[in-house]
C-alpha cells in the first residue's frame, strides 16, 4: 500500500495556496517538505481532527517548510491511523515524538510494534 497514495499535489505552503487548494472544515491528514525542487520529501506529518485548513496556515510561519500535501479524511480514526501509518514507516525527521490519539478518545496506534498504543502528549500532531 502506498501510504501517499491520495494525497494532493504538491503545494507551496502559504495562506494564498491553501485558500486555494483546500477546504476548510475538513478532517485530513497532512505532509510538509522543507526543500524543493526534486522529489517530495516528508520531514513532518500531522492531522487536524476539524479543520485542516487552519491547521496548515498555523505552519505558515512556524517551522520552516516550504511545501505541503493534504489529504482528506471521513473520520477522525483513519486520519489519526494514517498519520500514524506515515509516521513510522516514512519516519519524518521533524516529528520528535508519536502523534497523539484525538482528543477524547482511546484509539490505538495500528503499528503492531508500537509502544505508544493510546495518546503520547507533545508535539505529535498539533491537531486543531
Amino acid at each position: 500500500m502506498d501510504l501517499l497514495s491520495g494525497f494532493s499535489d504538491l503545494h507551496r505552503l502559504d495562506n494564498k495556496y491553501i485558500d486555494k487548494h483546500v477546504v476548510g472544515g475538513r478532517i485530513g491528514v497532512y505532509i510538509l517538505d522543507k526543500y524543493q525542487p526534486g522529489p517530495f520529501a516528508t520531514h513532518f506529518v500531522g492531522r487536524s481532527d476539524n479543520d485542516v485548513a487552519d491547521r496548515l496556515k498555523k505552519w505558515v510561519s512556524d517551522g520552516g517548510f516550504l511545501y505541503f500535501k493534504v489529504k482528506y479524511e471521513p473520520t477522525t480514526k483513519v486520519a489519526y491511523e494514517l498519520e500514524c501509518q506515515i509516521y513510522h514507516e516514512l519516519k519524518p525527521v521533524e516529528n520528535i515524538i508519536h502523534p497523539d490519539a484525538p482528543d477524547s478518545t482511546s484509539y490505538a496506534c495500528p503499528s503492531a510494534s508500537c509502544q505508544k498504543a493510546q495518546k503520547a502528549g507533545g508535539r505529535g500532531n498539533l491537531a486543531a
